[in-house]
């Protein structure tokens, strides 16, 4: 693949890229429009330009899924169901949340672990590449 050939779908890549989908996913979903995901971070390698609008990208994705997060976590209650009724004691209202409080963690809690594991160190130059030639290299959280 040619740059010209890269950098003509290359803003779609990012923008698909800010709004959360994986590199694989958008790879895969046209592999006649971009390249392997290896040499498509080969090919980022050779701009500082495109090294910094994917570092940007990500960027962006981590805080979309920080906003969503946070948007889940926020809702809560929305999710608790409001009983009352009449029982031999006199009137009662219960409060109780239902199943979604569940799903919810689950969702927070898988994207967490994805941009804990996936999401590149942005403010380390080399998790994207660095400017003394060396090759990508991904720094991953525990």
């Amino acid at each position: 693949m040619t740059d010209e050939e890269f950098d003509k779908h290359y803003p779609e890549v990012l923008d698909r890229l800010a709004e959360g989908e994986s590199l694989r996913q958008i790879i895969n979903s046209a592999p006649d429009r971009f390249p392997k995901i290896m040499m498509f971070l080969e090919m980022i390698e050779k701009s500082e330009d495109r090294l910094n609008h994917y570092a940007r990208a990500r960027e962006a994705a981590a805080m979309k899924a920080e906003d969503e997060i946070l948007d889940l976590a926020n809702r809560i209650h929305e999710y608790t169901e409001v009983k009352e009724g009449e029982n031999d004691r006199g009137t009662f209202r219960e409060k109780r949340t239902v199943d979604n409080v569940q799903r919810s963690r689950l969702k927070i809690d898988a994207i967490k672990w994805r941009y804990g594991k996936t999401i590149l160190s942005l403010g380390n130059r080399n998790a994207v590449g660095d400017r003394g030639g060396q090759r990508f290299e991904a720094e991953y959280e525990d």
